[in-house]
C-alpha cells in the first residue's frame, strides 16, 4: 500500500540518485563536447582539413568569389567575341529616373554567390549578403537559369529572383 511516507522515500530516492549521476558526468567525465572546446584554431583547421574541409579567412573567399565570378572567354576565340560580350554586359544610365539597367549574362555552371556578386559590383542591389541569404532561403538559389537577362536597381529582390530562375 502506498502512503505519504512511501511516495516521498521513493521522490527522495529519484532525486538523490539523478544528483549522483549528474554530479559523476559533470566532475569525473570529460565529454567529446568539452574537448571541443578547448582546441586551438590551428587544431581546428587541422581537423577540417583532414575531414575534407577546405579553410579559408572571409577576405580570402570574398576574393575567390570575385575571381570565379568575373567571365572566362576563350583565349582561342578571336577578340571581336570577347567586345561583343563585354558590349552586352555594360550597364546604361536612365538619367531621368536613375534606374540603372544592367544586361546579365548567366553562365553555365555559375554558382549563386558569383551572380550575387555581378549584380552587386553592377550596383543592382546593395546588400549582396542579404540578398544572397534571400535566395536561399525562399528557394530561389536552387532555380537559377543560364541566359541573358535585363534587370535594373530598382527591382525588388523577389523581382530580381523571378527574373533569372524558372519561376
Amino acid at each position: 500500500m502506498m502512503n505519504k511516507r512511501n511516495v516521498r522515500a521513493f521522490a527522495f530516492g529519484v532525486f538523490f540518485t539523478a544528483c549522483v549521476i549528474g554530479s559523476y558526468y559533470s566532475f569525473f567525465e570529460e565529454t567529446s563536447k568539452t574537448k571541443k572546446e578547448n582546441l586551438t584554431e590551428e587544431q581546428a583547421k587541422e581537423l577540417l582539413n583532414d575531414a575534407g574541409y577546405q579553410v579559408m579567412t572571409q577576405k580570402e573567399f570574398e576574393e575567390y568569389v570575385t575571381k570565379e565570378a568575373k567571365p572566362k572567354v576563350s583565349e582561342t576565340e578571336p577578340k571581336t567575341k570577347e567586345k561583343d560580350a563585354n558590349a552586352e554586359k555594360t550597364a546604361s544610365d536612365d538619367k531621368e529616373q536613375g534606374t540603372k539597367t544592367y544586361k546579365l549574362v548567366i553562365e553555365t555552371g555559375m554558382f549563386s554567390e558569383q551572380i550575387v556578386e555581378l549584380l552587386f559590383k553592377e550596383k543592382i542591389i546593395e546588400d549582396k549578403y542579404e540578398f544572397k541569404s534571400y535566395l536561399e532561403d525562399k528557394g530561389y538559389s536552387t532555380k537559377i537559369q543560364a541566359g541573358t537577362f535585363s534587370v535594373t536597381n530598382d527591382m525588388s529582390y523577389e523581382q530580381l529572383a523571378k527574373t533569372i530562375t524558372k519561376d
